[in-house]
């Protein structure tokens, strides 16, 4: 069994007095276990100012982590907030490690050497992968999933892109792994034993989804190239949506896709539009898969945060709750940025330890018709 605790810090200016604030929550002798790690999720303002790394050096067990837009925890949430998330157990252990920069090409080398380099400091394979990845354009997170994936044989992979508050280029979007931080390194907590995670992914309400569907007939990875054989730019004016949108606004638009192989669709998210009209995108979009768009306005965003609740609740107990909402819902709340913690505190089960960062993309494994999970 893992143990969750949960403590965050809104200094984010005076090192050592963060790393008090950090520490004055925590009891060490009587809360931790005989294993113990972390993960942290805080804005840039964090790193630049050197609290990230020296609550990193002040803790007695390795941290991994990424930057995020908006973070919740402890009945606290702001864009200036740093969470950290300790897990810590009896007979689970843990292993930290960060790949070397990732760069366009084969990322399979890279990511497997950290994988194999981490997988020496447990007794055997481990139950799931919490991933922490970077924010590259030109990559896309499903490619450097994918290279996850292979490396670790297909366990569940749980995680999130990094980003942050300057949407439409990231330029802050850090990860990190023991205080250090990078633009381009994957960072992961491998976990080991007897471990029963339950994953659950909500995106778009039902009747939000357009009910005219597509075929993508052209695509690299990421990079969705032709719908019904035209461009992916012409493919969005011909559904209304300007070619001149900023992308601000294409991030707010949930692209479904069905991979038409009995896994539920999943909303993928529009980061940009190049000069030839192809669409990059957070997650791959395979050719032949049937294409639909949603939207997700303020009230669709709190539906579904009550839908996840519900289906948390009856799922049985839980240890903890770690949450990675799409940025995209972020940015459809407008003014009312914090609706959907809000909802979410006040609807899950009372007394559970929680870790909630706004994700530039969502990594979640999904469950096959034969109750398998695939990571997505």
């Amino acid at each position: 069994m893992v143990k969750m605790l949960t403590v965050c810090t809104r200094d984010a200016d005076i090192p050592e007095d963060a790393v008090a604030d950090v520490l004055s929550q925590l009891d060490f002798e009587h809360e931790l276990k005989a294993n113990s790690a972390g993960f942290i999720t805080c804005s840039y303002d964090f790193i630049e100012s050197g609290v990230l790394k020296a609550l990193s050096d002040a803790l007695p067990f390795p941290t991994v982590g990424c930057t995020t837009l908006t973070g919740a925890t402890c009945g606290q949430s702001d864009t200036m907030l740093l969470s950290l998330c300790v897990l810590t157990s009896d007979d689970c252990t843990f292993s930290a490690v960060a790949s070397e920069g990732l760069s366009t090409g084969n990322l399979l080398p890279p990511i497997a050497a950290a994988y194999k380099d981490a997988l020496k400091h447990l007794p055997g394979t481990p139950a799931m992968v919490l991933a922490f990845l970077p924010m590259v354009s030109e990559l896309g997170g499903e490619v450097i999933l994918e290279a996850i994936d292979k490396a670790a044989d297909g366990i569940p992979v749980f995680g999130t892109l990094g980003c942050d508050y300057d949407i439409g280029t990231y330029a802050n979007t850090h990860t990190f792994i023991n205080g250090v931080h990078s633009r381009r390194s994957v960072s992961l907590l491998l976990i080991h034993g007897p471990l029963s995670p339950r994953f659950l992914v909500t995106s778009v309400v039902e009747n939000r989804i357009q009910k005219q569907k597509a075929v993508i007939t052209d695509s690299e990875g990421s990079l969705l190239k032709s719908v019904n054989g035209i461009s992916a730019a012409e493919y969005l004016v011909s559904m209304g949506i300007k070619s001149g949108s900023g992308t601000e606004v294409l991030s707010t638009i949930p692209f479904m896709v069905d991979f038409n192989d009995g896994t539920q669709p999943l909303a993928r998210a529009i980061y940009m539009l190049t000069p030839e009209g192809y669409a990059v995108c957070g997650a791959s979009m395979p050719k032949g898969s049937t294409l639909s768009i949603g939207m997700v306005e303020h009230d669709d965003v709190l539906v579904t945060a009550r839908e996840a609740m519900e289906q948390i609740r009856t799922g049985g107990p839980a240890e903890g709750l770690i949450m990675f909402p799409c940025l995209a819902r972020n940015v459809a709340l407008g003014l009312d940025n914090m609706a959907e913690v809000r909802e979410l505190e006040a609807t899950m089960p009372e007394g559970i330890p929680y870790h909630l960062a706004y994700s530039g993309g969502e990594i979640c494994p999904v469950y096959q018709a034969d109750g398998e999970t695939a990571n997505r």
